[in-house]
């Protein structure tokens, strides 16, 4: 599988990366650190070349979702996947009404999100759920609201998005 990786933290993009090629060495990543690269490297190999590209959200070049509308509007057969540290549950469903395949918040265990990838990257659609409040899975800003809410984490990888005030997150 060829992957495209565009993502703006150095940290991450490396070990995502490594992660990768250790459980998954067949896999064959690219990765970018802009919005502009992506595309360069979209443009020079053809929209047929990578399996998925993983985008960033928030990284330079992006302008929220703009930059995944113009990747699904001139490469309309590229799956193309939504990563992000700060997502909102309303930006992930823009998204994925846009046509993205999947959502990935960076808080989603590793394991998780290579099952992720290759789900999406064979045609299924991906959203992580909490089971626990029948939302989707919160991204690392909304943890910290929670958590600014008094809200906490069963454990790392349940999280109750339930607030007090208002039964909801």
């Amino acid at each position: 599988m060829k992957i495209l990786l565009a993502d703006d933290h150095i940290l991450f993009r490396e070990a995502l990366t490594t992660f990768m090629n250790a459980v998954r060495p067949q896999w064959n990543i690219t990765p970018v650190s802009t919005f502009q690269h992506a595309l360069d490297k979209i443009e020079l190999k053809g929209a047929d070349y990578y399996d998925i590209v993983l985008l960033d959200v928030r990284m330079v070049g992006m302008n929220g979702l703009e930059g995944l509308h113009h990747i699904l509007n001139e490469f309309p057969s590229l799956k193309t996947a939504v990563i992000s540290n700060i997502a909102r549950e309303v930006q992930v469903r823009a998204a994925m009404q846009m046509g993205a395949a999947t959502y990935l918040p960076k808080s989603l265990p590793g394991k998780s999100m290579v099952a992720a990838i290759h789900l999406a990257a064979n045609g299924d659609k991906f959203v992580p759920i909490d089971e626990n409040a029948n939302t989707i899975m919160p991204s690392f800003y909304e943890i910290a609201m929670m958590e600014q809410d008094n809200i906490t984490a069963k454990d790392g990888n349940e999280i109750f998005a339930t607030k007090k005030d208002n039964g909801k997150y």
